[in-house]
């Protein structure tokens, strides 16, 4: 928060005409980390509209609907790529990690 504070402080600083329009930054929203052969958190709870973002720290991983179709299986196999889904619709969607299943790479988001 504070980065982006001196951003736009340093933004300010540089000068803009009172007609032109400062960028806005949105902090990022729900997020889940793909490290090692976790899923952290595991399970997520958001409200109907968030995005969730997954990010992967390491290694190849997939993100895989588990029992639904609200995405198709996403690849992730370079380290701080992300994967990011609006969720409009409130319920329960659980996912896995195909290479990892195995060994309980799993989560849920619950959605309200």
């Amino acid at each position: 928060m504070k980065v982006l504070q001196a951003l736009l402080v340093f933004a300010l600083l540089l000068g803009c005409s009172p007609d032109e329009e400062i960028l806005q930054i949105e902090e990022p929203g729900p997020l889940v980390e793909l490290i090692g052969g976790e899923f952290t958190p595991r399970v997520i709870t958001i409200n109907r509209g968030e995005t969730v973002r997954w990010v992967n720290r390491s290694g190849s991983h997939t993100v895989t609907p588990d029992g639904h179709t609200a995405w198709e299986a996403v690849v992730m196999t370079g380290a701080n790529q992300i994967f990011e889904l609006q969720f409009p619709t409130a319920g329960e969607y659980p996912y896995y990690c195909e290479p990892h299943a195995g060994h309980g790479m799993r989560g849920v988001v619950i959605v309200k």
